[in-house]
């Protein structure tokens, strides 16, 4: 019997996607149930703490990035080799 009431039931959601060709109500409430699964996966930031700690780990993966650049930009000097910027482009001037 609640296995029956619990299909006949209804859920309200509210929406801006009008055009039910391209967003079906089952996907709208498919998404819309899928959020807590996201909202779970991060909820380990909630603590102040563990912000802090991963932007650290963010700042010293950017440091490491850029010494290994200032280190490939001076062996390549050193080599005398062009560098390739984007585009496709060589460039003599060596910044870092």
């Amino acid at each position: 019997m609640e296995q029956a009431r619990e299909r006949e039931s209804y859920f309200v959601l509210i929406t801006n996607l009008m055009d039910a060709g391209k967003h079906p109500a089952s996907s709208i409430l498919g998404e819309y149930k899928q959020q807590s699964r996201v909202e779970a996966r991060f909820s380990f930031l909630k603590k102040q703490s563990r912000v802090e700690a991963l932007g650290y780990v963010l700042l010293m993966a950017l440091l490491i990035a850029t010494l290994l650049e200032r280190r490939v930009r001076k062996n390549l000097e050193a080599e005398g080799t062009p560098i390739m910027i984007p585009g496709g482009i060589q460039c003599d001037r060596r910044s870092g």
